[in-house]
């Protein structure tokens, strides 16, 4: 998972809307909240038609209780 992401991360470089795609990658081959996090507020950053369901979706479910994933659902206006 960890490779796929990297991979997945080169192409988002070019193609910011593949922000959400990438954190769960990063997030899937655990160990990598600072990767998935960065991956998220990127995601933010370029709009990513996925963002308004990080704070859902079940893949970033162990991120809920890190201040920098709270702190990225109250910019999104989004409850944590």
């Amino acid at each position: 998972m960890l490779r796929a992401a990297e991979l997945l991360a080169a192409r988002a470089k070019t193609r910011k809307m593949l922000s959400v795609a990438v954190a769960k990658l990063y997030g899937r081959a655990g160990q990598h909240e600072d990767q998935e996090l960065e991956w998220l507020e990127t995601a933010m950053d370029v709009h990513d038609p996925n963002v308004p369901y990080v704070g859902i979706l079940p893949n970033f479910d162990h991120l809920h209780a890190q201040p920098r994933f709270r702190r990225l659902l109250e910019r999104l206006k989004l409850p944590s």
